[in-house]
């Protein structure tokens, strides 16, 4: 019973972040870290000190949150686990850490999504599509796996003409 209650959680988990990333979807893949500190994307963006300074207060504020966050979610998480880990569920105990561990896990999502649509806003709709246009680029090369990836490329993909 304790191994079929852990299957069910691990699915319900499953599709609430399947969910998640659907949302995190609509809103474009940035590149990896800082990369408002790299000096090649910040020539290619044309990314101005005060773009570049508002961006960073804005990771290092939403750092500071997704941090506690994360960790509320380690917390549910480990909480759910205790209640699942009994011989007898109660079922009651467990629907309750279940719903704590949702919640924290939709607290952390919302805050990233919300530091990237801050950020996003801090771009030029040119600089929004160019930085699309990097993180494009980037995809393949940080599969996982792949330790040997650049975090930025030797060789940033060709402007369009007409930019």
């Amino acid at each position: 019973m304790r191994k079929s209650l852990s299957f069910v959680w691990i699915g319900l988990v499953g599709l609430l972040s399947a969910q998640l990333a659907f949302a995190q979807a609509a809103l474009k893949e940035m590149p990896p870290g800082k990369w408002w500190t790299n000096k090649r994307i910040i020539a290619d963006l044309r990314l101005s000190m005060d773009q570049q300074a508002r961006i960073d207060a804005i990771w290092t504020q939403s750092r500071r949150t997704l941090i506690d966050r994360k960790a509320e979610l380690d917390r549910c998480q480990v909480d759910l686990e205790e209640v699942l880990g009994k011989d007898a569920v109660d079922e009651a105990a467990a629907l309750r850490a279940f719903d704590r561990l949702l919640e924290a896990r939709n607290s952390l999502e919302r805050g990233t999504f919300q530091m990237r649509i801050q950020i996003k806003n801090q771009l030029s709709p040119e600089q929004q599509q160019r930085l699309e246009t990097i993180s494009e680029f980037l995809r393949p090369l940080r599969k996982k796996g792949n330790t040997a990836a650049p975090a930025v490329p030797p060789v940033l993909p060709a402007r369009k003409s007409g930019r």
